[in-house]
């Protein structure tokens, strides 16, 4: 084993040991451990990073986009949760901190974060050569990549219509639903890249009509991937554009875009209102506001639902000390959410069982309006606590990398195999899930890619890469 990735749980280590003594320095330790695992990995200090490509055009494959996304919003984001129970709004100290034990608490949690993130990259980290691929994309010379994306995305759109007629096709129509969105996306994306005026007036249009359905959702996550993603894409030809819009990106995702979906959630779940109604009216509400008052309203997103860790407080608190470990419970559950209804009528609905263990601990009351499924590292917490987190983390890095480099190796390289595939048919991998989601989206989506592929092979759309070794 590479001695360097023992660099990894050097935080997890400090933090661990000043838990008892000095629970504030331990989460600081704990909470810039995640920073230098992010320092370490992406200079390459733990393992050589792939050279296929340069570095930073490699922002598809997990150790970056899916990297940050996933432990960002796991790891890093408690830290406004963490200043509020100090007595902080942002950097202002307005009341007294919570008690010892809260912040003790709070602190472990983080301690289980760093130590999650560390075990999640070292899985990521450990088989990461990426080979020329096994099999490329047959096409005529004066064939463009944006072209390719384009009819793909058409022919998911229509695959994700016609699922919702086919007995048994439920199994396959989120796939279908989510590739449409994310090769949507890459249509755009590289259309603009390669110039193609056709491609970018037709991808545009369903890039906007596709921000215009999420902005009137309230669903903040599909507002903010999608420009995300095409970021990432542009990001190989326009570095300094995308450096010089980030801060304002981020300060749209992080202030402007929650406090608006607030307000369409509001009126349109809470009170029925139509939706592009509501969104109008959020509209006005963001156009009138100070920076100061969405600032102000904006510290209840940042400290409640921005980060999961009040919850996972809750089952850190109670497993095992008054609820036992419920391994046995969820890896059956987990099991026994594959195999599709039409096979297995008295298959159990997953939300509600899900919700049972929710309920069971104590992490929101029975009859409770939410849904408040736990994240992926709660699960491994429940399953199994510091050992459940250790073991599903680091495997979940393994599968990660290991769908990546299948699906570079079966569609034709990076853009399309990486890109595309692992991103559209893999996504819950970029946030993760309760284990019940997480079992049956990644057994599912591996089916899809590998009927894509015989799909495209039987057509010839798919041959023998000749450089193969």
């Amino acid at each position: 084993m590479n001695p360097r990735y023992l660099l990894l749980y050097l935080p997890v280590f400090l933090a661990y040991l000043l838990q008892s003594t000095n629970p504030s320095l331990a989460y600081w330790t704990a909470w810039g451990g995640s920073l230098w695992i992010y320092l370490i990995t992406f200079t390459g200090v733990v393992r050589q990073l792939p050279t296929d490509r340069p570095v930073l055009n490699q922002v598809f494959r997990p150790f970056f986009l899916v990297h940050l996304i996933f432990s960002g919003y796991m790891a890093v984001t408690s830290i406004f949760s963490y200043l509020d129970a100090m007595g902080y709004l942002y950097l202002d100290k307005i009341k007294a901190e919570e008690s010892y034990i809260y912040i003790s608490t709070i602190a472990y949690c983080q301690f289980l974060y760093c130590l999650g993130h560390a075990a999640y990259i070292h899985g990521l980290l450990l088989f990461l050569e990426y080979k020329p691929p096994r099999y490329v994309i047959k096409v005529s010379s004066p064939t463009s990549i944006s072209k390719i994306f384009f009819f793909a995305t058409l022919f998911f759109f229509i695959g994700s219509i016609a699922f919702r007629f086919i007995p048994g096709g439920a199994q396959f129509l989120n796939q279908f639903q989510l590739s449409t969105a994310v090769f949507g996306v890459f249509a755009f994306g590289y259309s603009l890249l390669e110039k193609k005026q056709k491609y970018i007036f037709i991808t545009g249009l369903l890039f906007a009509y596709g921000e215009f359905q999420a902005l009137t959702s309230g669903w903040k996550e599909f507002t903010v991937l999608p420009i995300l993603l095409l970021a990432a894409i542009l990001w190989t030809r326009h570095k300094k554009i995308i450096l010089l819009v980030s801060p304002f990106m981020l300060f749209l995702f992080l202030f402007i875009i929650p406090y608006y979906t607030g307000i369409v959630r509001g009126l349109s779940w809470g009170k029925n209102v139509e939706s592009t109604q509501a969104a109008t009216v959020a509209l006005a509400k963001v156009q009138n506001e100070s920076v100061d008052g969405l600032l102000e309203n904006n510290w209840e997103f940042l400290t409640y639902r921005l980060s999961e860790i009040r919850m996972f407080m809750v089952y850190v608190d109670r497993v095992p000390t008054e609820i036992p470990y419920m391994t046995e419970e969820i890896l059956t559950q987990s099991l026994e959410s594959i195999p599709p209804r039409i096979l297995y009528p008295s298959k159990p609905v997953p939300e509600k069982i899900i919700m049972e263990r929710v309920y069971k601990i104590g992490a929101v009351g029975k009859g409770t309006n939410v849904s408040a499924k736990p994240a992926f590292i709660a699960d491994s917490y429940i399953m199994g606590g510091e050992i459940g987190v250790f073991c599903s983390l680091f495997l979940l890095g393994l599968l990660v990398t290991f769908l990546s480099k299948k699906a570079e190796s079966l569609f034709g390289g990076y853009a399309i195999g990486s890109g595309c595939i692992f991103l559209g048919l893999f996504y819950i991998l970029i946030r993760g899930n309760a284990f019940e989601y997480v079992a049956n989206a990644v057994f599912w989506s591996m089916v899809t890619m590998y009927l894509l592929f015989f799909l495209a092979k039987k057509y010839n759309i798919l041959v023998k890469n000749p450089n193969y070794e």
